[in-house]
């Protein structure tokens, strides 16, 4: 029998698609359970690589649960004892609510943070007054109470930690926090972005 012919593109992305896995998704349904039984809350995304030693992102965790409703935490876990660090940090008494989620790490921090928050229903969306994107970079050497009240008092839609000229004038992306118009403009960014886009920065 004679064999169909199959141009070379065809063909190349026919064996893209059986070598590569598919984009991971976040199972976001006890967070949008748990924003929905509120009336407004704050929600933190904490993009984490676990490796070894645990006691710095245990004290970031239990700071970031004492000023925001929803901690989810993105694990990206390394080596053979990820499942008891995680079953480790699950069992802390956190002052509110923290969700552990296991990822693949693709994109990086901002790949994390964008596969939550397509995840997030339109409902739990509307409930949501402030949103803080975090990763694990970072040494807790005081409360973020303080931080907290200072950024809310601010009255800024955005604000973050340290800033940078690098390039083009940003503030940096381990800790920023987003509320009113700054929330709408989030969601908006990430709704514009492809997958592929999102997950290759």
């Amino acid at each position: 029998p004679s064999i169909p012919w199959i141009n070379s593109t065809e063909l190349i992305l026919r064996i893209v698609r059986l070598v590569t896995p598919p984009i991971e998704k976040i199972d976001m349904r006890e967070v949008n359970d748990l924003i929905y039984l509120t009336d407004k809350c704050s929600v933190c995304l904490l993009a984490t690589y676990i490796k070894g030693d645990i006691t710095n992102l245990r004290l970031i965790i239990e700071e970031l649960s004492r000023v925001h409703d929803i901690v989810v935490v993105a694990a990206c876990c390394i080596g053979e004892d990820m499942v008891d660090t995680i079953d480790t940090l699950k069992s802390i008494p956190y002052e509110n609510d923290v969700v552990f989620t296991k990822i693949r790490n693709e994109g990086y921090d901002f790949g994390q943070w964008y596969k939550a928050i397509v995840e997030l229903t339109e409902d739990a969306r509307d409930k949501i007054s402030s949103i803080t994107l975090v990763n694990d970079s970072m040494l807790i050497l005081r409360p973020f109470k303080c931080l907290y009240e200072w950024g809310t008092d601010s009255g800024y839609d955005c604000w973050g930690l340290t800033q940078s000229g690098t390039h083009s004038y940003h503030i940096q992306s381990y800790f920023r926090v987003f509320k009113g118009i700054g929330i709408r403009l989030l969601f908006e960014y990430i709704e514009s972005l492809s997958t592929k886009y999102a997950l290759s920065r």
